[in-house]
């Protein structure tokens, strides 16, 4: 509900903003003329238009994995991946999508690409990568790489996931809360244990 409220409380205030820059648009026109305000609103645009990441392209991986199996994935912040050179010594079996955390608005998924050794036959990650689904209005979630390990018997995978989520407010950071996941996945099982 937390959620909620603050999603409205976003778009409450840029709303407001939004009013308050047609006013002050209106007002430099009439004083200084069309061409001001013109650069006004430019100047405006530019500072709505930014981002507060830098916009690079990722770069895609091709895992080659035993048994002709490949796999792409781009590389983005909180990835972890299996070593390229590594990748031969194991045979893809599947992925999983684990929803770690749930609220009113958005969740938290973990994707884990797993596999077999090809000598031992245990179970091992090979990829996995944490993101958002849904309505995430102001909040920004910034992950970590994932933790994965096969247990003991080799029959289960145990995930740690820790990021931060920052509470914004026009784009502006307020509060980052520390968060962190754990659990187990088995192979074959759709629901984590927790």
């Amino acid at each position: 509900m937390l959620h909620v409220f603050w999603g409205l409380l976003n778009l409450f205030f840029i709303a407001g903003f939004f009013v308050i820059c047609f006013y002050a648009v209106k007002l430099i026109r009439l004083r200084f003329g069309l061409f001001v305000a013109i650069v006004f609103v430019c100047g405006l645009l530019s500072f709505i238009n930014k981002g507060d990441e830098k916009n690079e392209t990722r770069q895609m991986r091709k895992l080659n994995f035993a048994g002709q199996s490949t796999t792409s994935l781009a590389y983005q912040p909180g990835t972890w991946a299996l070593e390229d050179s590594m990748a031969p010594q194991y045979v893809f079996q599947n992925t999983k999508q684990i929803t770690v955390h749930e609220n009113t608005l958005f969740s938290i998924i973990l994707m884990v690409g797993y596999g077999v050794e090809k000598e031992a036959g245990r179970l091992a990650p090979l990829y996995a990568y944490s993101s958002v689904s849904g309505i995430i209005s102001g909040v920004n979630w910034k992950p970590s790489p994932p933790i994965l390990y096969a247990n003991e018997a080799g029959t289960e995978l145990n995930y740690i996931l820790e990021g931060i989520i920052e509470w914004k407010l026009m784009n502006i950071v307020l509060y980052s809360e520390q968060k962190k996941f754990t659990g187990s996945i088995k192979a074959g099982d759709e629901s984590p244990h927790r």
